[in-house]
This record gives structure tokens, C-alpha cells and sequence, in this order.
């Protein structure tokens, strides 16, 4: 059977099946279809654009049965493979000098990611946009999330086994991420020798407090994954364990709260960003007593909305356990 859902019904497995179709060879109009974790054909949508250019950036546009759009990012190509020097010696080896010295700066496969989402928001001006990318695909959509033109464009995003971008962004990328941080699910696999760059003293090459998404991008799930006596099938989702219902197996820590509570926190996330931009507007001519007063009463709106949001969800999750 053949059919399509809507992005929202996708479960964690489906998720992971629609990122690993960046690795397909693609041409332009054919249909991107997955077989869901019960089995099932689903149609993700059709393929509008191949990206493809000098910087070694590989990946598709794919638009929704209901008009939205995913963009999917790449990794790098293996050993041997054509591009896998620009990937590798061009992209993946300065991005990790930079993240591990805390260096702002970024390689032209990621700047060049972030044009096209930008111009993904420019040719649908009506669609709401889900990323996706996996190891240097992950990096690229890291970046492009923070300079993303328009953050409540964002739908969603979902990344797996990437570094860690965040130490290498601009004070106004890391805004931006920090806006979008709850619509983004940042998957790591610690057995993988390619996520650095987080907190958790079994990331790799890194010793802080355990199980939070402080210092990176979205939400991060720490896999509760197995060993692969491979490295490269460990990197490629080979250790990932799934649950019956078709949820990821994740180790205890902040993102099962985060996750809960996403709705909530990104409400007063994203709009606590709006109201620092507006404030920045406002202050270039200096603060009238009107406008100090209303930017008073927003922030209060925004933060008032927020745990009302919570205290919905908080009532939701009492409501499923109690019937």
C-alpha cells in the first residue's frame, strides 16, 4: 500500500528512513517513498530541485503532498567516492578545527546551504520548511538554520550525527538557534566518532555535565544505541535501537523534558528573539515612555503565554494517565 502523512504523523524510525533518502540518487520529479516502521509505503513527497555545486554540497528540495517543503542535506561522500575531497578536505576537517577552537568562522558548503534554504523560503513563500541532513548534511543544515531569513518558517528540522556547529557561530547565528531551538531534534550517537563538540562525558574528546542541550543546536538526543564492531555503519544509524511504537531508544537526560515541554519553550524562545529585534530596532532613536512601557507589557505577554502553554500540556499528560 501507498500512501502519504502529513509530516507531523511521522514516527522517530520514519524520520531517520526520510534522512537517509539524501543518500539516493534522485533526478528531478521522482517521488521520494520510504517504508515506515509498520511497513508501510509512505510517499514523502517529489523531488523540485537537485542541489549540486562547486563546494561539494549534495541534496534534494522535496515538496509535500500538502505544499510544504523538505530540504534534505547530504553527508559526505565515502573514501574514493567523487566529491568525498571536497567533503572531506574542504568541509569536514576545517569545521572540526574550527568547532574545537571555538572559531567563528565556517566552509563554503555550509554558506552555500544556507543560500538555499533562504532561497527555499523565497520560491515557496507559503510553505512551511522541515530540514533534514546527516553528518556533514547535519553541519550544513546547522548552519543554514542560523541564518535562516525568517525563523517561523521553520516547521521542524531533524539532524543526526553531526558536530556540533554552535561553537562556531556568530553572536546573530546563535540567536537565531537559540529562537529555533525546540523545532529542532539534533540526534547524536556517542559511540560515533564524528558528533564532537557536545557537552557529556562520553561525547567524544569531551568532559562536562552530562545530558543537556546546552551550548548546541536544537534539542539533543543522546542515542541509546549498540556497539558496531564498523565504525562506518556505527555513523551511518547502526547502532540506533527503536521502541515498539517506532520512537528512538535515548539515554535519560534534559531532551525527554525538552521534547515535553517543546511547544511551550519555543513559543516564548522564538518570540523572546522577535521581541530582542524589536527592542534593537526601537533603541537606535532611544526609548520613548510609550514605547518602554509597551515593550514592558510584551515581554510579560510572552512569558506569561508560555506558562500557560505549559500549563496545558502539564494538564494533557495528567489527563492520558489518569484514563
Amino acid at each position: 500500500m501507498n500512501n502519504s502523512k502529513t509530516n507531523r504523523d511521522l514516527t522517530d524510525f520514519d524520520r531517520q528512513q526520510v534522512a537517509s533518502e539524501e543518500y539516493t540518487p534522485y533526478l528531478k520529479g521522482n517521488e521520494v517513498v520510504i517504508t515506515n516502521f509498520f511497513e508501510e509505503e509512505l510517499t514523502i513527497g517529489t523531488v523540485r530541485k537537485v542541489l549540486k555545486d562547486a563546494t561539494g554540497l549534495d541534496g534534494y528540495v522535496v515538496e509535500e503532498p500538502d505544499g510544504n517543503v523538505i530540504v534534505l542535506f547530504q553527508g559526505s561522500k565515502g573514501p574514493g567516492k567523487e566529491g568525498a575531497a571536497a567533503d572531506w578536505m574542504d568541509n569536514d576537517l576545517p569545521m572540526t578545527h574550527n568547532i574545537i577552537s571555538n572559531k567563528s568562522e565556517v566552509t563554503p558548503q555550509l554558506q552555500s546551504a544556507s543560500r538555499i534554504l533562504n532561497q527555499v523560503l523565497k520560491d515557496y513563500p507559503n510553505a512551511q520548511i522541515t530540514v533534514y541532513g546527516h553528518s556533514l548534511g547535519s553541519m550544513n543544515a546547522q548552519y543554514a538554520l542560523a541564518a535562516v531569513s525568517d525563523i517561523d518558517r521553520i516547521a521542524g528540522a531533524y539532524i543526526y550525527n553531526g558536530p556540533n556547529v554552535y561553537p562556531a557561530l556568530t553572536e546573530a547565528g546563535k540567536a537565531r538557534v537559540n529562537a529555533l531551538k525546540y523545532r529542532i531534534h539534533n540526534y547524536i550517537d556517542q559511540k560515533d566518532f564524528v558528533p564532537i563538540g557536545y557537552s557529556g562525558k562520553d561525547a567524544p574528546g569531551y568532559k562536562s555535565t552530562a545530558g543537556t542541550s546546552e551550548g548546541a543546536i536544537g534539542i539533543v538526543y543522546r542515542v541509546d544505541s549498540k556497539t558496531n564492531l564498523n565504525p562506518i555503519d556505527q555513523h551511518v544509524w547502526g547502532g540506533y535501537q527503536w521502541n515498539a511504537d517506532g520512537s528512538l531508544k535515548v539515554k535519560e537526560g534534559s531532551s525527554k523534558l525538552e521534547q515535553h515541554y517543546s511547544n511551550a519553550l519555543h513559543h516564548v524562545s522564538s518570540e523572546m528573539y522577535h521581541y530582542a529585534t524589536l527592542k534593537a530596532t526601537l533603541s537606535r532613536g532611544g526609548f520613548s515612555s510609550r514605547e518602554t512601557i509597551y515593550l514592558d507589557s510584551e515581554q510579560a505577554r510572552i512569558l506569561a503565554q508560555g506558562l500557560v502553554k505549559v500549563a496545558e500540556t502539564t494538564h494533557q499528560t495528567l489527563e492520558k494517565e489518569t484514563t
